[in-house]
């Protein structure tokens, strides 16, 4: 296997990690936020293999769901799409997840972006001190009862408020199933995939 080429000139990375099945819009909206809001140089979408945390996984394969996002992220500066998850054999650690990227981005600070509703399963990760060295965390904010940080000396937590999104990808696969359009609901490079692939054909 060759190596992965250095990306120079980013100097802020943010980690973007989901299942993305499908990617949609909201997806994109909040990427774009964070960039902007955060300061970040580039953002990189992470589709996930089999969260080790989890026993139910994604219906779309790994390779649809990477190509899905391709399409959706083609032509946009300051994001792209790496596949070192779904590339080795499950489970994904995140910190093996870090130790991929680093190679790719050498010089780069890492911030890995969670949900606020992660936070309170964050110590359960694997080897959580160790990849709390490594990264910061972006924690987005969502609306409802705030339950307050973890007491964990070793995080580095930013917090961020975050747009209101009522849009979710188990949504869109219930109307592609239903035979419902998903104008709007995800990009129209996204559809052909979809289309052409018969994903979803069942939810």
């Amino acid at each position: 296997m060759s190596s992965p080429a250095i990306r120079p000139g980013v100097k802020r990375l943010g980690i973007f990690g989901g299942t993305f099945d499908p990617v949609h819009t909201g997806h994109l909206i909040l990427a774009r936020d964070i960039l902007e809001r955060a300061g970040l140089d580039h953002i990189v979408f992470l589709p996930a293999a089999r969260n080790p945390l989890k026993t139910d996984g994604p219906l779309a394969s790994g390779k649809d769901r990477a190509d899905m996002l391709r399409a959706a992220l083609r032509g946009s500066d300051g994001f792209s799409v790496s596949t070192v998850d779904i590339d080795r054999p499950p489970p994904s650690f995140a910190l093996e997840t870090v130790a991929a990227l680093r190679r790719e981005w050498p010089d780069a600070c890492f911030a890995w972006i969670i949900g606020r509703d992660q936070l309170s399963g964050l110590h359960r990760w694997h080897r959580i001190d160790d990849l709390a060295a490594e990264v910061e965390f972006i924690v987005l904010r969502r609306p409802g009862p705030d339950t307050g940080l973890p007491e964990r000396p070793s995080l580095r937590l930013r917090v961020m408020d975050t747009r209101l999104m009522e849009l979710s990808s188990t949504e869109i696969r219930q109307r592609i199933a239903a035979g419902k359009s998903v104008d709007f609901f995800v990009p129209s490079a996204v559809i052909e995939v979809i289309d052409k692939r018969s994903l979803y054909a069942t939810a």
